[in-house]
């Protein structure tokens, strides 16, 4: 059965209408829409061409969508535009019934597969199905929209009460037409960490001075949490936080996906007050949290595609791997906790993503940096008798390297408690790092 304009929904009106080249297609309502597409096309084959966009069974690439001229950001926001069979100025969109105006901003979640997918987009993230808004194949493939794009809009009410995305005007906080340029993540090469890609972004308390002169953080290297039990490897999570989020020099995500309420809502309290972004699902099941994780993931591959660096903190990733292992699980979900062992890379036309995550134990041949944690110390304190940088000798300048080898043969003999101790003294008695290490 044949479609009707009227009960076609505005985005397939736009997609049609990119199809076949009318400009300033976005500025007209629904209605002057349907009359500008019949007129072309005729009452019948607008009415089929409806259908078959319905169904899924149009080809908007051979009817022309790749050849039709993209209106310019210009033409967008020139009401009025006439057409072809009568010079009318458009009413403005929010004066006609059942299509409101509004603006929106949030992050983008794709559906479908192959070439046309879709999605909506969330406004701040809610993930409230009430409050998405619809985003059209034609838009995603105009803007090269991706899941965890943060999207800011215009979107309408249509009559049937379905809000649609109508117009992008930033895409990740900048023109949307940049975004096309952008590099993708999954399919760009990893560049192996260089000295100059050191981060030291870490508050000048014990652990974030220990942490930065044992095992620093480096563009593209995960650094992994172990040793001691579950909470103090989470307490350890929550201190480095802590000390990241203060003097922010990359951009932080965290996944707080443990499904302890208290743990999780630290996160959500630490960042309310930041820069940062965090995917959290306090006290939630097991596929919420699969679905918090995956998102942490995208965004921040998303942030590091902008050419920035970032670093992803995943509280709960070891309560994830141990449900993937015993119980049953979707193949996106075992992806997304298994992708953290691979996710850290420095891109090469910049931008990177750094994973920060805890394991209870080390897998044979682990080789990038290991925070090892101290136990039984009121607060968290950092073992530097298994504490390591990943891939150092290449990472540290030569001076540098002798300086820590001088430290590590001074601790050598002792047993953990001491060589801890040890350590927090000389923290505690310096200035510096550089002071630390030069009156050893």
């Amino acid at each position: 059965m044949a479609v009707t304009p009227t009960e076609a929904h505005l985005a397939d009106l736009h997609a049609l209408a990119a199809a076949e080249g009318v400009e300033g297609y976005r500025k007209l309502t629904k209605q002057q829409l349907a009359e500008e597409l019949e007129n072309r096309l005729g009452a019948e084959t607008l009415a089929e061409r409806l259908e078959q966009i319905a169904s899924g069974d149009f080809d908007l690439t051979a009817a022309g969508s790749r050849s039709a001229p993209v209106e310019s950001r210009e033409s967008r926001s020139t009401p009025g535009r006439k057409r072809r069979s009568e010079e009318k100025t458009p009413e403005p969109v929010d004066a006609r019934e059942g299509d409101g105006e509004e603006e929106v901003s949030g992050l983008a979640h794709l559906r479908g597969q192959g070439a046309r997918p879709f999605g909506f987009v969330y406004p701040g993230g809610s993930g409230r199905t009430d409050e998405a808004a619809y985003i059209s194949d034609a838009l995603v493939a105009e803007f090269g929209i991706r899941t965890a794009d943060r999207v800011r809009g215009k979107v309408v009410t249509e009559e049937d009460g379905r809000r649609v995305l109508e117009t992008v005007d930033e895409i990740n906080g900048v023109d949307p037409s940049r975004n096309l340029r952008r590099p993708d993540f999954d399919g760009a090469l990893r560049i192996p960490p260089q000295l100059r890609d050191m981060i030291v972004p870490l508050r000048r308390d014990v652990v974030g001075r220990s942490i930065a002169l044992l095992a620093p953080f480096v563009r593209g290297q995960r650094s992994t949490v172990a040793g001691g039990g579950i909470y103090a490897r989470s307490e350890m999570l929550r201190a480095i936080g802590s000390s990241l989020l203060i003097p922010l020099r990359a951009r932080i995500v965290v996944a707080a996906v443990s499904g302890d309420f208290q743990r999780d809502e630290f996160w959500q309290i630490l960042t309310d007050t930041s820069p940062a972004e965090c995917f959290a699902e306090p006290g939630s099941d097991l596929p919420r949290r699969f679905a918090a994780l995956a998102l942490a993931i995208e965004r921040a591959k998303r942030i590091a595609e902008s050419r920035h660096d970032v670093i992803l903190i995943v509280d709960g990733a070891e309560e994830l791997r141990e449900a993937a292992a015993g119980g049953p699980v979707t193949g996106d979900e075992r992806q997304a906790i298994e992708s953290l062992g691979t996710l850290s890379k420095v891109l090469p036309g910049g931008g990177s993503v750094t994973v920060l995550d805890s394991v209870a134990e080390l897998p044979e041949g682990y080789a990038e940096t290991v925070i090892a944690v101290s136990d039984g110390w009121a607060e968290p304190a950092v073992d530097p008798l298994k504490t390591r940088l990943g891939n150092e000798i290449f990472l540290r300048e030569p001076g540098e390297l002798a300086q820590l080898t001088n430290l590590r043969d001074r601790i050598a003999g002792m047993h953990t408690a001491e060589a801890t101790a040890w350590l927090i003294r000389q923290v505690e008695s310096t200035t510096s790092n550089y002071q630390l290490l030069n009156q050893l």
